[in-house]
């Protein structure tokens, strides 16, 4: 799930290279110049555990999705180019151990390690100590002679591994209950976090613990697919926009929020005894900085630039109030000169004198008036700056309101449907309502899950009306919670009626988007044997699906079949679709209808087959002759093709001149306006598979749509068939599901 507000949170194999997924250096080994001499930046190495399916605990909900995002996140954003992670079955008390060992034998004196746990964790009641429980470990630390059968992983063992490895930095995060035990002390942020703390942090050895709560028990869950704990350190690193950001400061901006939610207290202090200093801290770089000095010169510019352009300001303010004031004395001078001279010619009682100073008079009072004119002059100049300033004020005001506006949209969207979801129980309905007021700054009137709207630039809270006031939504027949014209399934898929005829008696509901990751990982984590390239799949190096809700890549025709029939299985089983109705990939008529040339073919008579209506709707023909429009090339914002962000990563590519969308590969479903059918990404993104054969008799598949690697006019046209063999697959193939069997209104 993505992020709403500051609360509900949507929430590699190791690298030999010394650069990040885009090329960026990342832990070079650049000489840094210190206090302590030469200072050497080196790799920085992730270990993630998550444990949700035990082998005899209760299960866990959101282990492992929190620490599959944390990877992603700290891959992504943070440079860490060594990843080692453990899920599951995987992250046995052996499997456990010998990550740990690995650490010690391959981290440098220059590295630093982060380690991340979520699973149970326990108090070992012989020794009062806290464990970490692997996926086999026993309910009791006495199942066996001296506890060894119960399989625990006692916190000192975890401890003496972090002692003896060699790095300068080591941070543990546990999301685990009694996880405080790791713990000598407690570390607060320091007043000041500037330049010299943090070189000096970083050049200190640091060895740190921040976890999820003390010598207790700790919240699974809490907020949607995640835990509290998690849910907020992954909000913070994500929202974090300065060069770095240290543990003291990640403490400091997530204890409030989970204290809030939760009955735990972050705590973070020294790992004891572990061969760190008072003075080290971790510091997390964010991606693109291959030295400390290159982020802390990037910090420095930012602070400097802010106090610059703050000074340029006041300068400007003073130097035209001093100019002002200067002009105003000016004119007060000549204006007692004249009436000194008024007096002096009252005074004279020679005839002669008074018309001989006539001259001096007439100049005076001319010069008075050109100093007036000019003084006029320039408070008009003065004023229009002023007018001019205050109208880029009001600018960047409403585009702040905008941002605030579409930022509140799209948490009541994300709320609403936290509400719509079967399986969200009252109270995290109530959580999710206090988390929204809070994200806005509403006190709101009841802690019932409510209603927020926008009012004149203001968030308030909706009244409730009395019961019975207004009528319920009403459903199409047969179709329980399927509200007038559009359909949420259990996956959190938006469908929406699309015509598939010229008079509208026929239509069928097409989801809005693409099938995205998350969606397909629910169906591979019911099926086990579902063919796992659809996972993390990368190109030169790079993610293709960085994103949850990134559209599933590398799957065939075949897999996605599979995947319409397990939904159709799954949510007739919940009673969301009835027996009649089924998902199923659109047709090729269908695709054609949503991207809007549906009539034009038929019309056209291009043909009967995909094969033969290939391209016959041509560029400048139709309104709709590419899913942007009749012309090339796309508009800006027309979706996602290669462009110059793409051309950055993948210096071969061939790329639309002069497009930029901001993505080198997939982007999350949604990023680019719907089109008028209220559909997203038909054209980019990815090729999206179709039930018809090519030929429509057999041999290959149809494909519509083109994708994120795409440049050529030909290829982007609305009406261009793509074909490939049902089983092959690739990283620039997905699927979007239509729902039928169901009446549409």
């Amino acid at each position: 799930m993505q992020e709403l507000g500051a609360g509900i949170l949507d929430l590699n194999t190791m690298s030999t290279s010394n650069r990040d997924s885009v090329g960026q250096p990342i832990g070079t080994a650049a000489a840094v110049a210190g206090v302590e001499g030469s200072l050497r930046l080196g790799r920085f190495h992730l270990l993630v555990i998550g444990i949700n399916t035990y082998q005899h605990w209760k299960r866990l909900e959101t282990a492992v999705n929190g620490a599959r995002e944390l990877r992603d996140l700290l891959s992504r954003d943070y440079g860490f180019e060594s990843v080692r992670e453990l899920y599951d079955q995987q992250a046995t008390r052996v499997a456990i151990a010998g990550e740990l060992a690995w650490l010690v034998d391959h981290c440098g004196p220059d590295d630093s390690v982060f380690v991340y746990f979520a699973g149970h964790g326990h108090i070992n009641r012989r020794t009062g100590t806290g464990s970490w429980i692997p996926v086999e470990g026993g309910l009791d630390e006495a199942d066996g002679p001296q506890g060894v059968a119960a399989g625990w992983i006692d916190n000192s063992f975890v401890r003496d591994h972090l002692k003896a490895c060699p790095a300068r930095h080591i941070l543990l995060v546990s999301d685990s209950c009694f996880s405080g035990d790791f713990l000598r002390g407690h570390r607060e942020a320091p007043a000041i976090i500037d330049d010299h703390y943090v070189r000096r942090s970083f050049q200190s050895r640091s060895r740190e613990a921040l976890t999820a709560g003390g010598l207790h028990p700790v919240q699974d869950g809490g907020l949607p697919g995640h835990s509290v704990f998690t849910g907020f350190l992954l909000h913070v690193l994500r929202d974090n926009d300065r060069p770095w950001i240290l543990p003291s400061e990640l403490h400091l901006r997530i204890r409030n929020g989970v204290a809030e939610n939760a009955s735990q207290q972050p705590l973070l202090g020294r790992l004891h005894d572990t061969g760190g200093s008072v003075e080290g801290e971790f510091v997390l770089f964010r991606r693109g900085f291959g030295t400390l000095e290159a982020a802390i010169s990037e910090n420095e510019r930012r602070l400097q630039e802010e106090i610059r352009m703050a000074e340029v300001r006041r300068e400007a303010r003073q130097k035209q109030a001093a100019e002002l004031a200067a002009r105003r004395a000016e004119l007060a001078a000549k204006e007692r000169q004249l009436d000194e001279l008024r007096k002096q010619n009252e005074a004279a009682r020679d005839p002669g004198t008074q018309v001989d100073g006539l001259d001096e008079i007439l100049a005076l009072l001319e010069e008075i008036e050109r100093k007036e004119t000019e003084l006029r002059q320039r408070e008009a100049e003065l004023e229009a700056a002023r007018q001019a300033e205050e109208r880029r004020i009001a600018q960047e005001r409403a585009e702040r309101l905008a941002t605030e506006k579409r930022r509140f949209e799209e948490n009541v969207a994300k709320y609403e449907r936290v509400l719509a979801n079967r399986l969200a129980t009252e109270a995290l309905k109530r959580q999710a309502w206090q988390i929204l007021c809070r994200a806005h700054e509403v006190v709101p009137c009841a802690s019932l899950p409510g209603r927020l709207e926008w009012v004149d630039d203001v968030v308030r809270e909706v009244v409730p009306k009395a019961p019975g006031t207004s009528p319920a939504p009403v459903s199409p027949p047969g179709v329980p919670g399927l509200t007038r014209g559009s359909f949420e399934n259990s996956l959190g898929m938006r469908f929406v009626p699309v015509k598939t005829s010229a008079d509208g008696t026929q239509q069928v509901l097409f989801s809005i988007w693409a099938t995205r990751v998350q969606d397909y990982a629910e169906y591979a984590k019911a099926n086990p044997a579902v063919d796992q390239t659809w996972k993390d799949p990368v190109w030169e190096g790079v993610k293709v699906t960085p994103e949850p809700t990134c559209p599933v890549v590398c799957v065939s025709w075949e897999d996605a079949k599979g995947f319409c029939a397990w939904l159709t299985q799954r949510d007739r089983a919940a009673g969301l679709i009835p027996a009649s109705a089924e998902y199923r990939l659109s047709t090729d008529v269908e695709w054609s209808w949503a991207v809007g040339i549906g009539e034009a073919e038929e019309k056209a008579g291009a043909g009967r087959t995909p094969q033969e209506k290939d391209r016959k709707i041509a560029a400048g023909t139709h309104p709709y002759a590419y899913p942007w429009g009749k012309d090339w090339p796309p508009k800006k914002g027309a979706g996602n093709y290669a462009d110059a962000t793409a051309k950055k990563v993948f210096p071969k590519f061939t790329v639309i001149d002069g497009y930029d969308d901001g993505f080198a590969t997939t982007s999350p479903v949604g990023s680019f306006p719907a089109n008028p059918n209220g559909l997203y990404d038909l054209g980019g993104n990815i090729w999206e598979w179709c039930e018809d054969f090519y030929d429509g008799k057999s041999g290959s598949r149809v494909l519509r749509g083109s994708s994120w690697d795409c440049s050529d006019s030909s290829y982007l046209l609305s009406s261009f068939r793509l074909n490939y063999g049902a089983g092959r697959r690739f990283n620039r193939c997905g699927f979007r599901l239509v729902l039928v069997g169901v009446l549409v209104c």
